[in-house]
């Protein structure tokens, strides 16, 4: 029955090729805006935003002026970028850049890394360490004066998603090589009774950032493996595998026209600084529906 699995729904490297012509010492943050048909992503350390149309060549790059972890889309079209510790704010069609929120209780050892929005227009972002992994946090930012601590104890706050019924938010620390569940209430944005939904140990590497699909099946890239994984979160299953020629994979996101293609960032640093498949970013057509990100109220 594995077996079976493993051929229905593995997409072979064959299928996976380099899109665009950018390469990156760590990029991250895949997310697709369905409203302007663009890829948007970035390199942490750069501090840049990029965005990206049609063919994967780079259209327009924004710049923070600090890290660049996470990007998600404001329901004016603009861009919401986060950085050590502020969240920098770029109006539609403009590449100038503005404060929008400080969050204050991020040590200086510490920087913000992953997030996404929930279908309320929150955003949800974590900390990590600047090197090695300690005592970091995940919040919830509702608006530019509301940021409430959600977990403490995070070694590596990293992917984070919903199910489309958000009932459930799927959350990542990646040192624990864990994909923990959450009981999850819309209305309030409140979490609860954590369980492990997938142990990622078995399979190498850590996990990163990941997405959901139509089927509530999650996407999840292995930094250090060379992969993205399929996993059934109710059952811990693995369903597929995306194997890609650089170790470190951070990122993943279906877009494309019909949310079929999903597209996956990867990192150039320590062993993998000098092969040129790290990263760059890669497009997989799959026979799997995305789902929309959602958009920063």
């Amino acid at each position: 029955m594995e077996n079976k699995l493993y051929i229905r729904c593995v997409i072979k490297i064959s299928s996976a090729e380099k899109w665009g012509s950018t390469r990156h010492e760590l990029g991250e943050g895949s997310l697709w805006d369905d409203c302007k048909q663009r890829l948007l992503w970035v390199d942490i350390p750069t501090g840049e935003v990029f965005e990206a149309l049609g063919n994967g060549e780079c259209v327009r790059v924004f710049r923070t002026n600090d890290f660049a972890s996470t990007v998600v889309v404001m329901e004016d079209g603009g861009l919401l970028a986060s950085g050590k510790r502020n969240l920098y704010r770029f109006a539609p069609d403009s590449e100038a850049s503005e404060i929008f929120a400080t969050l204050v209780d991020i040590p200086d050892n510490q920087r913000l890394n992953d997030g996404k929005c929930d279908a309320l227009g929150r955003l949800w972002v974590g900390t990590m360490m600047l090197e090695g992994f300690a005592q970091g946090k995940l919040f919830k930012v509702s608006g530019a004066t509301n940021a409430e601590t959600m977990l403490e104890g995070i070694a590596c706050s990293n992917g984070i998603v919903w199910s489309s019924c958000n009932k459930y938010m799927l959350y990542i620390d990646t040192p624990l090589q864990k994909v923990w569940r959450f009981d999850f209430d819309l209305e309030s944005g409140c979490i609860a009774n954590r369980t492990v939904a997938i142990d990622t140990a078995p399979y190498g590497g850590w996990p990163d950032g990941m997405t959901i699909d139509a089927e509530g099946k999650l996407w999840v890239a292995i930094w250090g493996a060379s992969c993205v994984l399929r996993f059934d979160p109710d059952t811990a299953e693995l369903l597929g595998k995306v194997e890609l020629p650089a170790q470190c994979v951070t990122s993943c996101a279906f877009g494309g026209a019909d949310l079929k293609t999903l597209y996956i960032t990867t990192a150039a640093v320590d062993a993998e600084a000098n092969n040129p498949d790290a990263g760059c970013l890669y497009a997989v057509e799959t026979d799997t529906l995305g789902l929309p990100a959602q958009r920063m109220k």
